[in-house]
C-alpha cells in the first residue's frame, strides 16, 4: 500500500517514473531510502530421478528468510508427508520422498510476479 502511494506520488509531481527492478522504501531518520528486492542468486537446476528415490531441488536468494512460494505446473505446493519446504537463511530446499511419475513437471519458486526461478524435475519409471 505504501509502495503504491510512493510510485503514485511520484509519477503524479516528477512526470514519467521509470522503475527498473522491485524495490522496497525503508524510512530511517525522515528519509525514504530504496533497498534492492532480493534476487535468485543460484536458481533452480534440472533434475532427474528414478521413481521411489528420494528428490531434492534447491536455490538461492541474494537475503536471508525470504517468504516464497513453489509451484507445481504453476498450482501452489503444499507441504505434506510427500514433500518438505525449508528455508535455511538464503536457501530455500523442496525434498520429495519416494518421488513418482505423477512428480515429473516443472517447478517454480516465486518470490513476487518478477522474480522466479524454475526447473523440470525428470522421473523415470521402473521395470
Amino acid at each position: 500500500m505504501l509502495y503504491h502511494f510512493i510510485v503514485c506520488f511520484c509519477a503524479a509531481f516528477c512526470g514519467v517514473l521509470k522503475i527498473d527492478r522491485l524495490i522496497d522504501y525503508v524510512l530511517l531518520g525522515g528519509v525514504w531510502y530504496t533497498e534492492p528486492t532480493a534476487q535468485f542468486t543460484v536458481p533452480l537446476k534440472e533434475v532427474q530421478s528414478v521413481e521411489g528415490q528420494t528428490v531434492e531441488m534447491s536455490c538461492e536468494l541474494s537475503k536471508p528468510d525470504q517468504k516464497v512460494t513453489w509451484l507445481k505446473d504453476g498450482v501452489e505446493l503444499k507441504p505434506d508427508d510427500h514433500c518438505d519446504v525449508v528455508v535455511d537463511g538464503c536457501v530455500h530446499r523442496l525434498t520429495i520422498h519416494n518421488a513418482t511419475l505423477e512428480d515429473e513437471a516443472e517447478y517454480t519458486v516465486k518470490l513476487t510476479d518478477d522474480v522466479t526461478t524454475k526447473a523440470t524435475l525428470w522421473v523415470e519409471g521402473t521395470m
